[in-house]
């Protein structure tokens, strides 16, 4: 059996590539977007994890490392972040997937990623063989601690197929996913959740903050986070200290 991860980006009629000292290019979107998606399906830069067999439950240790009854799942992570463009059906595959959790038809959830998708964000995918089995959304956005505005990313739509969850399936997807925020120059991350789901991000290595307020726009007014929601961050760095302000749209 064999897991991919492969890191893409979602581009909506992108029309301007450039390449970056750190080898990681992007792609910047400077006309409407049209959500016409082309190219590849696969990635050169995919990483891989492997696993000597199948349908065995499995877990993550605290070094990080998936481990199965039978032996254990090795990762290797490519350097470089690799952006492609998303086929339409791949677009398909991950709305099917987000309808197992938040339950509308897949012509809503389509449209809705049609509306709500931008050129800078990132999208981390798990495979099992061809089969999609997890994902999640980076977006950039903007983070405001003691005066001083710093670029983040939030983690959004994190999704695992329900035939493969309890397997460790998604303490490797927030892996990759911290994996990709560590290459920043100033690595920052936040996300919202529900209680429910606090104690999974807290074992993935992100910290809770309570002091948060939240706005969609840069003038827009600031609301607090909900009694049912949770704010956590990725700062490995410790840069945040005090009350924090995420600008940008939460999803």
């Amino acid at each position: 059996m064999v897991i991919r991860a492969r890191i893409g980006s979602i581009h909506r009629c992108c029309s301007k590539r450039l390449g970056s000292s750190r080898s990681t290019r992007e792609t910047i979107g400077t006309t409407k977007r049209s959500m016409v998606f082309r190219g590849s399906t696969k990635s050169p830069m995919a990483c891989r994890l492997s696993a000597p067999t199948s349908g065995m439950a499995c877990r993550v240790q605290e070094n990080g490392t998936l481990n199965i009854a039978a032996g254990k799942w090795t990762q290797s992570v490519s350097p470089v972040v690799a952006l492609e463009r998303l086929t339409d059906d791949e677009v398909q595959d991950l709305c099917a997937l987000k309808n197992q959790h938040w339950c509308y038809s897949l012509q809503e959830q389509r449209r809705w990623w049609d509306d709500n998708s931008d050129c800078t964000d990132l999208v981390v995918r798990l495979f099992k063989a061809e089969r999609l089995v997890a994902f999640l959304r980076l977006r950039a956005r903007m983070v405001t601690c003691e005066g001083v505005e710093r670029a983040a990313r939030c983690a959004t739509e994190v999704c695992v197929d329900r035939n493969f969850q309890r397997c460790g399936i998604g303490r490797a997807l927030m892996q990759e996913a911290t994996q990709v925020l560590d290459r920043e120059s100033q690595p920052l991350g936040y996300l919202l959740c529900t209680p429910e789901q606090e104690d999974f991000y807290a074992k993935c290595g992100w910290s809770r903050v309570t002091d948060v307020v939240i706005r969609s726009g840069p003038c827009a007014p600031a609301r607090p986070v909900g009694d049912m929601e949770r704010c956590f961050i990725y700062d490995p760095t410790a840069s945040l200290r005090g009350r924090i302000v995420l600008t940008g749209k939460i999803f």
